[in-house]
Parts: C-alpha cells; sequence; structure tokens
C-alpha cells in the first residue's frame, strides 16, 4: 500500500494530505533500484542490486519540523489495516498496467529480455514488468479473500524498511540552513529504529525467475 493513501492512527488520508499540503512543499514517496558501486568507485558487480525506498520533501526553513514530523508518521504510522483502501490501490495498479501493455507492449517485452542479463534488470521485471502484474492479481486475491495474510506480509515489509541502519538523508539547502538542521535531523533518526525488527524478513522473496526453467536465489539489499 502507498505510504500515505490510507492516512495514520491520528490523521485519516484526507486530512494527512490537507496537513502535507498546509505545512511542507510536497511529500513524495517512490522507490529506485540500481546496481551498487564497487570499491574506490569502481563499477559493481553485475548480480548485486540495491532496492530504496525514497522520500521526497521540501518546506522552508521554519517547516522543517513539520515536515519530518509527517515523513516518520507516515514511515513509522501508516494505518495499513485498512482492507478497502489496499483493493482500490490494487485494482488501480491493475488497470494501469493492462492499459500499458496495450500501449507500450513493446517496453514490456524488453524490460522481460534484460531480466536475463543482470539482476537489476531482474528485479525491475519483478517490481515493474509482467511478473509484476502477476504479483499484483495474486496480492489482489489475496486482499479480497485472506485479508490477514496481506496485512502480516505489509507489516513485515515496514518493520524491514524503518531502521536506521541504511539510512541515507540529503539536505538541500544554504549553509546556515543545513547547520541549524543537524540537531532536528538527528533527533529524527534517533528515533527510528536501530535495526529491521527480528521478524521482519519473512518468506516472501520470490523464487521463480522470468527467465525460464527452475528457481533463482535472489535478495534484495536497503539502503
Amino acid at each position: 500500500m502507498r505510504t500515505g493513501q490510507a492516512g495514520t492512527s491520528e490523521l485519516d488520508a484526507t486530512a494527512l494530505q490537507r496537513r502535507i499540503g498546509a505545512r511542507t512543499g510536497g511529500i513524495d514517496v517512490g522507490t529506485k533500484l540500481e546496481q551498487p558501486v564497487g570499491d574506490s568507485g569502481a563499477v559493481g558487480a553485475p548480480d548485486g542490486v540495491v532496492h530504496k525506498l525514497v522520500v521526497r520533501g521540501k518546506a522552508v526553513r521554519d517547516r522543517l519540523p513539520d515536515m519530518l514530523e509527517l515523513v516518520h508518521s507516515m514511515l513509522t504510522d501508516a494505518n495499513l489495516d485498512a482492507q478497502p483502501k489496499a483493493v482500490e490501490l490494487l485494482k488501480e495498479s491493475k488497470s494501469r498496467l493492462e492499459a500499458a501493455f496495450l500501449s507500450s507492449g513493446n517496453s514490456f517485452a524488453g524490460m522481460r529480455l534484460s531480466s536475463r542479463n543482470t539482476a537489476v534488470g531482474y528485479a525491475t521485471e519483478l517490481t515493474s514488468g509482467v511478473s509484476y502484474y502477476e504479483a499484483i492479481k495474486e496480492m489482489l486475491t489475496t486482499a479480497q479473500d485472506d485479508w490477514p495474510s496481506l496485512l502480516a506480509r505489509l507489516e513485515r515489509l515496514r518493520g524491514t524498511i524503518n531502521a536506521r541502519d541504511g539510512l541515507m538523508i540529503n539536505l538541500t539547502s544554504d549553509p546556515d540552513a543545513i547547520d541549524g538542521a543537524k540537531p532536528q535531523l538527528d533527533a529524527f533518526v534517533g528515533r527510528m529504529p536501530a535495526a529491521p525488527a527480528a521478524d521482519a524478513h519473512g518468506e516472501d522473496a520470490p523464487e521463480t525467475s522470468p527467465r525460464g526453467g527452475g528457481s533463482t536465489p535472489f535478495s534484495f539489499s536497503k539502503c
């Protein structure tokens, strides 16, 4: 479920979006796949991949505490137990992909072929291609027929992501503002768990390779 789409324990989805609009210049959440850099900046191993959750936000200096509080709430307190919203979002994703297959089928075919060459290509297929579409259909069925099972997977995922281990913050501003923001950033980092929850890593890693035939062990690194 997209972070913020179902609100938090204190704010429903509408109130959360209104607060983001009133106190910040926007907060956006997405993911990023990339090949890790090797030692001394060398090209990394072709079978390596880093999958990042990326949160982007902007605010004037005086509103930085508000933005950090909202980001923390979205990451740690999102209302995951919202079955109707999950079903709605999964149906939207399924319809969007089906429309994209009709208009850009060659791109999905190329993505499928590229999955044979590198771990990044394989991961991209799993998270954006035909394999992702099949996973969306499976999750939609689970959301409708076995919601507690999907909710447990979402909670494990949140437990895996929310940790200081691997957290990176890139702040862009003038030097004085950056110096003034350091104590607030330290406090934000300090509120995050030191490491992923002990039971956060479930058995949801993909087993079947789109390369065809057999299974391929695969894991995502977090940064």
